[in-house]
């Protein structure tokens, strides 16, 4: 396939594109994107494990995240490499675990439960979809510690688009993004994000 019909496929249908390319091609195969370096996809288990445990000074994860960029910032944990890396994870790392990850237990199987409970007996459930916003529920949760306020749900509304947005590739590809409107689209619900985020701050 062209660049361009593989970043097709990708978009429109990741998980059966990557299912059918492994199987054509074996546990290891390469895709070749529109504006990216060549991406090297691994899906036997050794090799995900070998590769998660790999040298972080040979293994560049900030590096391989940089489409994310647009979207995340370029001081995002995902984004980062090195000491840079290590001072943010140290900044996050109380909000994750200790008695506090402890205490979020209840609300985050309360959000498990009310988001299940929502599902139509006897029907199918677009999986995907459902577990991508109970993560970023989670998520907000955890970070900003309830429901109710409006801030909350202005954060989770404008995240909420900047993450569809990031499922359309050509996002990330600023030229042609520019003449289709996507990265002004990508800008305007990244502005109102952080907007949102930063009077949370504020107010605490």
């Amino acid at each position: 396939m062209s660049p361009a019909v593989q970043a097709f496929a990708w978009s429109s249908r990741p998980l059966q594109f990557l299912s059918e390319c492994a199987a054509a091609y074996g546990d290891c195969f390469t895709l070749r994107l529109p504006g990216m370096d060549p991406a090297i996809i691994f899906s036997h288990p050794e090799a995900v494990r070998e590769i998660f445990r790999g040298d972080p000074q040979t293994l560049h994860a900030g590096r391989g995240n940089a489409i994310l960029e647009p979207v995340l910032g370029a001081s995002s944990l995902l984004c980062s490499d090195g000491s840079t890396h290590r001072r943010l994870r140290r900044m996050v790392a109380p909000v994750f675990g200790g008695a506090r990850g402890a205490a979020q237990g209840e609300a985050i199987r309360g959000l498990i439960h009310r988001r299940s409970a929502s599902w139509p007996d006897r029907s199918v459930v677009a999986l995907q979809d459902e577990l991508l916003n109970l993560t970023l529920d989670v998520i907000l949760v955890a970070i900003l510690g309830g429901e109710s306020s409006r801030e909350y749900r202005n954060i989770r509304s404008s995240c909420a688009a900047l993450i569809l947005l990031a499922s359309t590739s050509v996002a990330f590809q600023r030229d042609q993004a520019s003449e289709s409107g996507l990265w002004r689209r990508l800008e305007q619900d990244r502005s109102e994000y952080n907007l949102s985020l930063q009077a949370e701050i504020s107010g605490r």
